[in-house]
């Protein structure tokens, strides 16, 4: 994945409420459409080289996330992971496994998520911004028990679902490596206009679609 030299780096926060239900008509989201109790608890617009990502965490007030994956179409195109991923180490985690998530085998596929692909270069940008997120934030995130993370910038958005009831952490250069692999295999080459990954042991699911316009 290809390096992105930091210049500047700005964060601001603003929190939503918890008694705030969702309005999923706003977000072009499969994970978050799976689960109709969804509220958000966390937004974040991150400034990165003068490009605002926003981060938002959601939770899933009852078990659809748990007791019902995120569907796709039928998938254009497969592929599993590199192997120098499989030698990754979960030394970034904070937490053993099952909790980290970092490391493990897992599988890609080429969807149709939405009707069109992110405009180019969008997501390119949202990848190059994870490496600047973790060296502000830290080499690893938290989704807690039945949560969503949906990071946005303009048309490209990342979607990492936790169907466990229990917090999963991941990393973010590892996302960014997997979001990075399928922009490359699914949308750059236009063989489809998003894509989903799950790991071996089938606790979470990230997806990359369009949103907007």
């Amino acid at each position: 994945m290809r390096l992105l030299a930091v210049y500047a780096l700005f964060l601001s926060y603003s929190f939503g409420s918890l008694d705030t239900t969702l309005d999923l008509r706003a977000v072009q989201s499969d994970g978050l459409a799976s689960c109709p109790s969804a509220v958000e608890v966390n937004s974040t617009i991150i400034n990165a080289n003068g490009n605002e990502i926003q981060s938002r965490t959601f939770i899933c007030l009852d078990d659809s996330l748990s007791t019902h994956a995120a569907t796709t179409s039928q998938p254009r195109k497969s592929f599993n992971s590199p192997s120098e991923l499989l030698r990754r180490s979960a030394a970034e985690c904070k937490t053993p496994a099952p909790e980290c998530q970092c490391g493990l085998q897992f599988g890609c596929s080429c969807s149709q998520l939405t009707p069109s692909a992110p405009e180019g270069g969008d997501c390119r940008t949202l990848i190059d911004a994870l490496q600047v997120i973790s060296q502000a934030g830290g080499p690893t995130f938290t989704v807690p028990s039945s949560g969503v993370l949906l990071l946005e910038f303009q048309t490209c958005a990342i979607e990492w679902i936790n169907l466990r009831n229990a917090p999963l952490e991941y990393c973010w250069d590892e996302l960014g490596t997997l979001v990075s692999l399928t922009d490359e295999e699914c949308l750059i080459p236009a063989v489809s206009t998003g894509a989903a990954c799950t790991p071996a042991d089938g606790l979470w699911v990230l997806q990359v679609f369009r949103v907007g316009t």
